[in-house]
């Protein structure tokens, strides 16, 4: 049986007029989204490929790579699924392959790829293209293994990339640039191939726009223990993903979470709350990881990346679903919450869906989840000033809403015998 199917579908805000009206009306803002699909726990391409699009009602596009052209019409609910040719998904190592995919619409919209095989599924949230999409910091998940990976879509002839990595990857020293040219249309990979590889802090220039991932194709979290699993998420540029201050909430029903903060400059000072281990000086590219079973805040002085793990089985099984694998999702900042989020979630993944919320709390009262004030009570998070609550999820399409702008965190579990798990930021927009 092939893998759960992950509809996580975010509904910009400020970047359209998304379900406004009952018909696509007139085209008002294209939006183009590249992805490129890494290896799943090998090289053999027998993933299941997926893009799943929301928007106004009857919103149409295309989707260019992994096979024929194909067009969409989204339908009343704003919403569509486009099935890909697995051979989109890359099967070589630093190696320049035409297997990037573009997805085009004709107004606003959000996308979702999934990446998936049979006990080994992951998604990410697609980034809406900019031109200022040039200087990205990989965050991958530590693993006692080699798999560690970074890959790139690229979207217009002769761009020139520029990597160092931060581990040894082939023939890749650690630590020494070296540039790979892509056309559009192209998609690229890298993997660290020490045991102990790890090429999170891997830094990328391009002298063109580009859209990065990070990951891990088979990640043990923490290194040693059981339940490995495929990890993947998109890398926003620096400016659209880093901050200085950064609240996690527990992900249900696991018993506890990791941590990886990544300093982007020298002399960065962190201080941090409900969560031990962490130091309190990083020097560039330095990277602390820690664990807790409590909310916990980060802050910095200086940008840092911030990226949430949920651990395999065998770690925190007294509180998690038997079976499941870990994940891998960015923290959103706190100067970028929002106001409005919508997304789905997986059918086949039911009951074990949630969507944590952090909101200040004199405003935790005015969060909503479809249209209604969900069962549930927001817990302070220590002297923050912020609460946080994790939502169940019992619909497949949701939107949430809030008198004060909040951050999102959607995530679940596979039922048995499955053993996925995912999770995703559900942002609005950058």
């Amino acid at each position: 049986m092939l893998p759960r199917v992950l509809a996580a579908l975010m509904l910009g805000i400020g970047i359209g007029s998304c379900g406004d009206s009952p018909g696509p009306g007139p085209v008002g803002h294209p939006m183009d989204f590249y992805v490129a699909f890494p290896s799943n726990t090998d090289l053999v391409q027998n993933a299941e490929l997926i893009v799943r699009v929301q928007g106004a009602p009857g919103v149409t596009g295309t989707v260019t790579g992994g096979g024929p052209t194909q067009s969409f019409r989204a339908d009343t609910t704003g919403f569509t699924a486009i099935p890909l040719n697995s051979d989109a998904i890359l099967n070589a190592w630093d190696t320049v392959q035409t297997r990037g995919v573009k997805i085009h619409a004709d107004d606003s919209m959000t996308v979702v790829a999934e990446n998936g095989k049979p006990f080994s599924m992951h998604v990410a949230m697609l980034l809406p293209a900019s031109a200022a999409d040039t200087a990205f910091t990989i965050m991958s998940g530590g693993s006692g293994r080699p798999g560690s990976f970074l890959a790139i879509a690229a979207r217009q002839a002769a761009t020139t990339v520029t990597i160092t990595p931060a581990a040894t990857a082939g023939a890749r020293a650690a630590g020494a640039p070296f540039s790979v040219v892509l056309n559009d249309g192209d998609a690229y990979q890298l993997e660290a191939t020490d045991t102990t590889g790890d090429l999170t802090g891997t830094r990328i220039h391009a002298d063109k726009p580009i859209s990065v991932f990070g990951g891990h194709m088979l990640a043990n979290v923490p290194s040693g223990s059981g339940y490995a699993g495929f990890l993947w998420t998109s890398v926003p540029p620096h400016d659209r993903i880093a901050g200085t201050d950064f609240i996690a909430f527990p992900l249900t029903p696991r018993s506890g979470y990791r941590l990886r903060v990544l300093a982007l400059q020298a002399n960065t000072q962190l201080t941090s709350s409900g969560i031990s281990g962490m130091a309190t000086s990083l020097s560039l590219g330095q990277v602390v990881e820690a664990r807790t079973t409590t909310a916990a805040r980060i802050t910095s002085n200086k940008p840092v990346l911030v990226a949430q793990l949920a651990e395999g089985y065998t770690v925190d099984g007294s509180g998690g679903n038997p079976g499941a694998d870990p994940c891998l999702a960015l923290l959103t900042p706190v100067g970028r919450f929002t106001r409005a989020a919508a997304f789905a979630m997986p059918v086949a993944q039911a009951p074990l869906r949630y969507v944590n919320v952090v909101v200040p709390t004199a405003a935790a009262g005015g969060i909503q989840l479809n249209g209604a004030t969900p069962a549930v009570t927001f817990s302070a998070i220590g002297a923050t000033g912020y609460s946080g609550a994790a939502i169940p999820l019992t619909t497949v399409a949701n939107r949430l809403t809030g008198t004060a702008a909040f951050g999102a965190q959607a995530y679940g579990w596979d039922t048995l015998p499955g053993t996925n798990g995912f999770c995703f930021p559900a942002r609005s927009s950058f």
